[in-house]
């Protein structure tokens, strides 16, 4: 989770129409394929990373209920 906050806050910072939109809904696109391709991850590191991603955004779909 810390790593998916740390890439969010970078996008927010590289790409400045992001910061209108809400903030749900940039969480959502994120990781709507599992999560965004991590600077300084291996391949094991980044499957990790996509697992969580993948079940943050179906934990999510469950309490917007």
């Amino acid at each position: 989770m810390w790593a998916l906050g740390g890439q969010f806050i970078s996008e927010l910072n590289y790409d400045p129409l992001l910061r209108k939109r809400s903030v749900d809904r940039v969480l959502r696109e994120m990781i709507r394929y599992g999560g965004p391709v991590l600077r300084h991850a291996d391949e094991e590191e980044q499957a990790s990373f996509n697992t969580t991603c993948e079940m943050f955004r179906r934990f999510l779909g469950k309490t917007a209920r």
